[in-house]
């Protein structure tokens, strides 16, 4: 993701950026006439609060000896109200991200007016700067200076980067419309935010496994930790855009691309199009095509789900090395999901122990996972398709 840093150079740079998702994206080819794709099946619905227009309301807020810094820059990183801006701030990300289901609005939008937004003044810093602190402080102004809240579906307070006792508390409650933000700077911050606001926590990383007859076996000798994903904004300091489990629990993406995996998808080729394929939604002929997923789910004894996915960086959000192991290969999750939240971790096949994730499931590798019994097989992969084989591995010994 390029990091909105306020310097004319930069700003130069980012006007001559291709400016929309859509016009990169090409349409998934259908698979060859032997490979199928998997049918839908039962799984936690999407949520329906996550589409169409929401309204955000930002508050920049003052402490004293601490004055509010840029008000315009952070409406730009926000809305993007200038032409320098556009299409690196926060507004275009979730248009792209969301494949145009949402749009994030001022409530101008459309009146080709973008007031700046209006500076609170709350006096002293709260003890250790906490931000439950600084929202209460936030509402108890606003309702003082009559602003309704309600009729924004998100507020996002913004503090001075000057203060050191709030570095790195930026903050924002699962599913709840008020987010603090400890100086904005760049898009990345938001994303995180607004994940957290949409009910997405905070991301995993599992890794550590044993391998077993040259497969990596995923189970519960398996380590948890925080390590960096560089794929998932839910991650401290990442630099992706939300991953496919997060858009089909937002309700962005439909079962059909992303279905779930059952018994008569089993030891047969099963093509898997890049994360950000566009479906066509054209027939040909007289029947429609068998477009290829942009994910899988398969199922686990515990309620979670593997999510399979395959990620290629998006030139405009996720600033990552495309020749690096994470875009040549097929990204592995375990995804927990319920009404209001979900739940991620990746797996990090290749026990690397320290550092940020980079990694993914490349051709000719294999991953066995014990809670669902099934072997991942990457059988190849190009620029546009990689193509899986899943299995049973009943027939493969248990790690010890």
């Amino acid at each position: 993701m390029k990091r909105l840093v306020v310097t004319t150079a930069l700003l130069a740079l980012w006007v001559c950026a291709v400016p929309n998702a859509a016009s990169k994206a090409t349409i998934a080819k259908s698979p060859p006439a032997t490979t199928q794709v998997p049918q839908p099946a039962t799984a936690p619905g999407p949520r329906t609060d996550l589409k169409g227009t929401k309204t955000l309301l930002i508050v920049p807020v003052s402490f004293t000896d601490y004055p509010y810094g840029d008000v315009k820059l952070t409406q730009n990183i926000v809305f993007g109200v200038t032409r320098n801006f556009q299409p690196f701030n926060f507004r275009q990300y979730l248009h792209d991200v969301s494949r145009t289901h949402l749009l994030l609005s001022d409530g101008f939008q459309g009146t080709g007016a973008h007031p700046l937004p209006a500076i609170v003044k709350l006096g002293g810093v709260p003890p250790a700067c906490d931000p439950k602190a600084i929202i209460k402080a936030t509402q108890d102004a606003l309702a003082a200076s009559k602003t309704d809240t309600d009729r924004f579906d998100y507020v996002l307070i913004d503090v001075s980067s000057t203060i050191k006792a709030c570095t790195g508390k930026d903050y924002a409650a699962p599913s709840e419309k008020w987010m603090v933000s400890m100086g904005l700077s760049k898009v990345e911050t938001l994303a995180y935010l607004f994940g957290r606001a949409a009910g997405f926590a905070d991301a995993k990383t599992v890794g550590n496994c044993a391998v077993t007859q040259g497969k990596w076996r995923l189970n519960d000798r398996c380590a948890t930790s925080s390590a960096m994903d560089w794929s998932d904004p839910m991650s401290p300091g990442h630099k992706g855009m939300y991953p496919v489990s997060y858009q089909l629990y937002a309700g962005w993406l439909k079962d059909t691309d992303n279905p779930i995996v059952a018994g008569a998808d089993l030891d047969r080729s099963l093509p898997l199009a890049r994360i950000w394929e566009t479906r066509s939604k054209k027939p040909v002929g007289k029947t429609p095509p068998a477009e290829a997923p942009v994910g899988y789910r398969i199922a686990r004894k515990d309620g979670s789900f593997l999510q399979i996915e395959y990620r290629r960086p998006y030139e405009v959000f996720e600033e990552w090395n495309p020749t690096a192991a994470l875009a040549k290969g097929v990204t592995i999750r375990i995804t927990r999901v319920q009404a209001r939240s979900i739940a991620s971790a990746i797996v990090d096949p290749t026990n690397a122990g320290s550092g940020p994730v980079q990694t993914s499931l490349l051709a000719g590798q294999s991953l066995s996972d014990d809670l669902s019994g099934k072997t991942i097989t990457v059988e190849s992969v190009d620029a546009n398709v990689a193509k899986l084989h899943i299995k049973s591995i009943s027939d493969v010994p248990a790690a010890p």
